[in-house]
């Protein structure tokens, strides 16, 4: 994104007074060009459109709660950002475990299957190498 000009940051002033006096499109025009990055943003956080979808909204929800507390001093992207990480981390701790799958037994099975299998080629090849061989003329 590129460095916010003057005449942006007066613009953007005057629309965050709109969305305080309750202008709702006011609030979207202020916000809508961060929706982009915040939605990545939740995404790489959730690792689901779905959830990132949800934290999206939350956060939009909660900025326009929280924008009478908003003191203005700073940009609005920060801000926006802090709020949608705390939503991602909320929704994350929330989230039920994951639980493995009992039916596929564990990684251990698996290393006794493979110790079983080596034992199971390596007595083949200790018989193979007990038997005779047969001679072959000269």
């Amino acid at each position: 994104m590129a460095a916010a000009s003057p005449g942006s940051t007066v613009q953007e002033r005057a629309l965050l007074e709109g969305a305080r006096c309750g202008q709702d499109y006011a609030f979207g025009r202020l916000v809508g060009p961060y929706w982009p990055e915040l939605h990545a943003h939740c995404y790489r956080m959730l690792g689901s459109v779905h959830d990132a979808d949800d934290a999206l909204q939350d956060t939009l929800l909660r900025a326009w709660r929280g924008l009478p507390g908003f003191d203005g001093r700073r940009s609005l992207r920060p801000w926006l950002f802090k709020i949608a990480t705390n939503i991602c981390l909320d929704a994350i701790a929330s989230r039920p475990r994951r639980w493995l799958p009992t039916g596929y037994g564990s990684p251990a099975g698996v290393m006794e299957r493979l110790d079983l299998g080596r034992a199971i080629v390596t007595r083949r090849h200790a018989a193979n190498a007990t038997k005779p061989r047969p001679r072959r003329c000269p």
